[in-house]
């Protein structure tokens, strides 16, 4: 009668271990999910970052010359930019599709003593999929910058 005790005690011996080892092998894959995430949304602000740095370049070697700068109260239409591919460790590797538009709200267009032009622009950042997967971000664009640019009348 002993024998048939013995494989239901080790039965449940094995059931109680596991119902134990359950929360200490769940937090850190919890964990581990969690700074998967968190190390994504780092790398789209970097990538945010990168992409106003191009912009920025952009505007200073005037590749996007000042005509094509909205008017004061007005907006460009979105412009694309190359697609970048966001590769992470332990993450399949994601292509990213890059586009931003420039605004100029109605009194940010100023004109010194020496007729000099200065328009402070909004550049907004889209990217498709997503990369800031925040809560509190319901704006359409992902990221928002400010730059203050001048126009250069030795251009033709």
């Amino acid at each position: 009668m002993k024998r048939s005790f013995l494989l239901f005690e080790v039965l449940i011996a094995i059931f109680l271990v596991s119902l134990c080892l359950i929360p200490l092998i769940r937090s850190p894959i919890k964990n581990y999910r969690y700074e998967l995430k968190l190390l994504e949304e780092m790398e789209g602000e970097r990538w945010a970052e990168w992409s106003f740095s191009e912009i920025k370049e952009k505007l200073l070697n005037n590749d996007i010359p000042w005509e094509k700068i909205p008017a004061p109260g007005t907006a460009s239409p979105k412009i694309s930019l190359p697609p970048i591919t966001l590769q992470l460790p332990g993450l399949p590797p994601k292509t990213i599709q890059r586009s931003f538009s420039l605004r100029c709200t109605k009194k940010s267009e100023k004109e010194t003593k020496d007729k000099e032009i200065y328009r402070l622009l909004r550049i907004d950042l889209y990217f498709n999929p997503r990369l800031s997967q925040k809560k509190h971000n319901k704006q359409k664009q992902d990221y928002s910058f400010r730059i203050m640019v001048k126009k250069d009348n030795n251009v033709r």
